[in-house]
């Protein structure tokens, strides 16, 4: 197997040109899922660049499933989701983030209010206290509590003849679930249980591959900082199977936030590896990466070994986020 599997690659070029610096018809040959890291969320340069990245891939490779660290309900409703769709729509795409379940109960009132009052009648009898404030209501119930209210869910997902009603249902299940081990765990148990529904959802058979998108703090391969990390849990279950294209940014601008100043700095990259920025060579030595959380907070700063951690680091000049609040 190529040398490119023992080092890292930085790319500091912009992305369109990719296709000069990655071969995909033998750098992807060996994988079996794919992951595609975001420095951080809601970048629509990231999500450009992971435009093309697909292309690439369905071109010489195809892909079987597309798996989006967000709400299932709503991956349904992204640009991503639209893109890859209008490509191939045989494309598998799920959501695998979960916690959100006010949230998810909210969208489904607002959409099946009128066209399935049904569905709507029957999570209304299981979930009826869904208007009261998340955080404080729904992390003092009691373990047995929650797996009634599980079980229900279960039992009523079964009962449902459309695909579109089982998603959603669905989420709602993974979403308790979730608030279930936080109530007891705290959030360490997040990345164990996307773990498990990845699993659950993965079909490997075929020669197609399977993209996973996702925070570098979830994806790396040995992230110490988060307890049983998702990407080393892939990575010990599918070896050279699982491989990663790591993302960073030079400085983000904030636009229009209330939380930061504009052109604040990720803090991603040390000066050590500033050093190696314009270089496009592979990197032989073991360096540094700092990672930056989605909820911008730029002082949560992650130090990992880039040669632990990915196959190849992109490095954009810069991305710009617009957030409202």
């Amino acid at each position: 197997m190529r040398s490119a599997l023992l080092f890292i690659l930085v790319l500091s070029i912009e992305f369109s040109a990719i296709a000069q610096n990655l071969n995909f018809q033998s750098d992807f040959q060996h994988a079996k899922i794919i992951g595609f890291c975001e420095c951080i969320h809601g970048s629509k340069t990231i999500e450009t660049a992971q435009k093309e990245f697909f292309d690439s891939l369905m071109k010489h490779h195809g892909i079987r499933q597309v798996f989006i660290e967000q709400n299932d309900i709503y991956a349904s409703q992204s640009e991503l989701y639209k893109f890859v769709k209008s490509r191939d729509s045989s494309i598998d795409i799920v959501g695998y983030n979960p916690g959100y379940l006010y949230a998810s109960y909210k969208w489904i009132q607002k959409n099946c209010a009128k066209s399935d009052p049904d569905l709507l009648a029957k999570i209304n009898q299981i979930l009826p206290q869904l208007d009261t404030n998340e955080a404080y209501y729904w992390y003092q119930l009691k373990q047995p509590e929650y797996d009634q209210l599980i079980y229900d869910l279960r039992k009523l997902k079964q009962l449902q003849p459309k695909l579109y009603q089982r998603k959603y249902v669905r989420q709602l299940e993974y979403d308790l679930s979730y608030l279930k081990h936080r109530a007891i765990n705290g959030d360490q148990d997040r990345d164990s249980l996307m773990y498990q529904f990845l699993i659950g959802n993965f079909d490997t058979s075929g020669q197609s591959k399977i993209v996973l998108l996702g925070h570098c703090g979830h994806l790396a391969k040995n992230n110490p900082y988060r307890l049983k990390n998702l990407g080393k849990s892939l990575h010990l279950s599918f070896h050279l199977k699982y491989q990663l294209m790591g993302t960073d940014a030079k400085s983000v601008e904030l636009q229009n936030s209330k939380k930061m100043s504009k052109n604040g700095r990720t803090g991603v990259l040390d000066n050590q590896m500033n050093q190696f920025l314009s270089s496009n060579n592979f990197l032989s030595g073991v360096y540094s990466v700092y990672l930056v959380g989605s909820d911008l907070n730029f002082k949560r700063k992650y130090k990992l070994n880039l040669k632990e951690n990915y196959d190849w680091l992109y490095v954009f000049s810069a991305i710009s986020l617009k957030r409202d609040n």
